[in-house]
């Protein structure tokens, strides 16, 4: 498919959607476009008279529309889309819990969290964002938090972010994990060194929200409750498990 053939089908499937959850009662109160080109991604933001909520409707190199529901509002927007190829990150199928690996059968236990960042468009700095999904007691996954989508940021510091996110929730009593895993071995290693080794300027190349919650958790890193807890954080081997369940499913 080409370029302009991904772009077509996405505001395609846009135009859908939007003409099934207006006719539903639900209100569009913002449409962006996120990138272009061999890509795309539309977000919408919906609302009916008491919750709001978004969808993210992305078309992938290979012209796949996935369309994924998010907020207070996700199984509303979910059962009027029926018919519409969903793909949603609260409900994963637990696809490792039975793969068979060099060390035995992979069985990850409920209360588990993974992370995953997002940083799309072709630079280094582009938009970006992350989320943690944690394992049920049915063997699914379900996500436990999702950032704001900042315009300009990175994709190993949102990564970090997304581990200090894990973290700072579990000391707030918010979730109960007592494994947290990422697939970023650099953002690992920015945990367990208690210091991040990059060499953009945060301030200059990052935007002001993105700066700020850089800000708070590498001060946050100092704090007697990081240092225990961060002992949780382990890596996620890829190659033996397969994809970490929090990806965002946009390669």
């Amino acid at each position: 498919m080409s370029d302009k053939g991904h772009l077509i089908a996405l505001r395609t499937t846009v135009s859908e959607i939007r003409e099934k959850l207006e006719q539903a009662g639900m209100d569009i109160t913002a449409e962006q476009l996120i990138d272009e080109g061999s890509w795309g991604r539309v977000d919408l933001s919906v609302a009916n008279t008491s919750r709001a909520g978004r969808v993210q409707v992305h078309c992938n190199t290979k012209g796949r529309i996935s369309v994924v529901p998010q907020g207070p509002l996700t199984e509303s927007i979910r059962s009027l889309l029926s018919g519409t190829p969903v793909t949603t990150p609260t409900r994963f199928t637990n696809a490792i819990a039975s793969k068979s690996v060099a060390t035995g059968t992979v069985k990850i236990p409920p209360g588990t969290v993974v992370v995953d960042c997002s940083k799309t468009g072709q630079h280094l700095i582009g938009p970006t964002e992350w989320r943690g999904m944690i394992a049920l007691d049915d063997g699914a996954w379900s996500e436990c938090f999702h950032s704001p989508l900042f315009p300009r940021g990175h994709n190993n510091v949102g990564e970090f972010l997304a581990i200090l996110d894990a973290l700072r929730l579990v000391h707030a009593g918010t979730i109960s994990a007592s494994k947290i895993y990422t697939d970023s071995r650099t953002a690992l290693s920015w945990v367990r060194n208690r210091k991040i080794k990059s060499k953009f300027d945060a301030a200059t190349e990052f935007d002001p929200a993105f700066c700020k919650v850089l800000g708070e958790s590498v001060a946050w890193m100092e704090s007697a409750a990081f240092r225990t807890l961060s002992q949780a954080v382990h890596h996620w081997p890829t190659s033996q498990w397969g994809d970490i369940p929090a990806d965002f499913q946009r390669k």
